[in-house]
């Protein structure tokens, strides 16, 4: 009886995309490196397999699946207190201020950062960091 040893072919898989095999003596973490130039989102995947398919073995790159920063949405920096009265913490001053006291911006919930007395002492303005109101 003699047995029969054969390499399989690798095969790396990334968003439903067949991605070549560099070379063989690459390790899988080395060719999912190698695609990062190709593919930015990739530097941060998890590598699933090896999965035999069709006489292949075939590697998976799944992205990290979540939310970046601290939270999913801007609105959640602004608090409603009883009454109606709305929020938000300056990042200038560190004091809790009516909306009013914010300008338009890009900040959470489409508001600067900075309330309006910390701006001028920032001189956000000048830098054009957000739209006047």
């Amino acid at each position: 009886m003699t047995l029969e040893t054969r390499s399989l072919e690798r095969a790396f898989r990334y968003n439903s995309v067949d991605l070549a095999d560099p070379g063989a003596q690459y390790s899988a973490e080395e060719v999912r490196d190698l695609y990062t130039a190709t593919y930015p989102e990739l530097a941060n995947a998890a590598i699933e397999g090896p999965e035999e398919k069709d006489g292949k073995l075939v590697y998976t790159f799944r992205r990290p699946v979540g939310t970046k920063g601290g939270t999913a949405m801007g609105a959640a920096f602004i608090r409603r207190l009883p009454g109606g009265k709305r929020i938000k913490r300056c990042a200038g001053c560190k004091q809790d201020k009516e909306i009013s006291a914010f300008t338009l911006g890009s900040g959470p919930g489409g508001l600067h950062r900075h309330c309006r007395e910390c701006c001028r002492a920032h001189r956000c303005k000048r830098r054009g960091q957000h739209a006047q109101t």
